[in-house]
């Protein structure tokens, strides 16, 4: 009976000693300690890191002491040292910040040292940064969630592009999104040799939730709908007859090459080219 107690004993410590580690803050991982794991995570959250990781830490341990590892991110590099003082090797690099035991190269455009510097002065994430050829940490996320397509549905698309500042429309258009690929799902406003256009238009696609006139009725009374809409064009006329059986009010997907912006304040639609059915 006795040896059971014993048993029952050591049972119930070695429990409740799990349990109070499983609970002690110092077992925990401290995300503000300047690791590079960490720095690496901070300047991720602030916008400022772009490219696939690369562990290059043999290229700088030559000429380098101290260096305990070292990643670099597109023009990024992050370097964490054994100890404070080695990070002194630094200090004349102009595309250089350090802090602690932690140095980082900066080798794209100078606005970024200075949010580099920010982050590291408050060991997290900084919110409003951007990497230097963006022209706004929005216009960032925009353009990465696009390439990473977060935004495949048209109409999560242009909720998007038109919640950015209207100052960086064309911008935005001009430099990430001309001539890239979309598949879009809409209904069929106009379609072929039905519609009142000069030109190669193949189709008035719609994508929203109200009841939309013709194609007529929507330049003169639902002209505001226009931005959510996009045409689809090809130059190859023998199109024109397989696309006559898709008639007003079907559904349809058509992938193509963006061509022109669609725009709220000049109740334009959005415009591919080189398109393809895909049902």
């Amino acid at each position: 009976m006795n040896y059971r107690i014993v048993i029952i004993s050591l049972l119930v410590v070695l429990l409740m000693g799990a349990c109070t580690s499983d609970n002690d803050p110092s077992t925990e991982k401290d995300t503000q300690v300047y690791q590079l794991e960490n720095v690496y995570q901070w300047l991720n959250d602030s916008n400022l890191l772009d490219g696939e990781d690369e562990d290059v830490t043999t290229n700088y341990t030559e000429n380098y002491q101290g260096i305990t590892e070292a990643v670099r991110i597109g023009d990024i590099t992050i370097f964490e040292f054994k100890e404070p003082k080695y990070t002194e090797q630094f200090e004349e690099i102009p595309f250089a910040v350090t802090k602690e035991n932690i140095g980082v190269f900066v080798s794209g455009f100078s606005s970024e040292i200075d949010g580099v510097q920010k982050v590291l002065e408050a060991r997290e994430a900084v919110e409003g940064l951007h990497k230097g050829y963006y022209m706004s940490a929005e216009q960032q996320v925009f353009v990465e969630s696009f390439r990473n397509q977060k935004l495949n549905r048209f109409d999560t698309f242009t909720e998007h592009f038109y919640s950015l500042d209207e100052d960086i429309h064309q911008d935005t258009f001009d430099r990430f999104l001309y001539n890239e690929s979309v598949e879009w799902r809409g209904v069929v406003v106009q379609s072929g040799s039905d519609l009142f256009t000069s030109g190669d238009t193949e189709f008035m696609i719609y994508s929203g939730d109200d009841d939309v006139e013709d194609w007529e009725g929507m330049q003169s009374i639902q002209n505001d709908l226009l931005p959510f809409m996009f045409e689809a064009h090809s130059i190859a006329r023998p199109f024109e007859i397989e696309h006559k059986k898709y008639e007003r009010g079907e559904s349809i997907t058509i992938s193509g090459q963006l061509s022109e912006q669609g725009s709220q304040s000049k109740n334009k639609p959005w415009k591919l080219r080189n398109f393809s059915i895909i049902d």
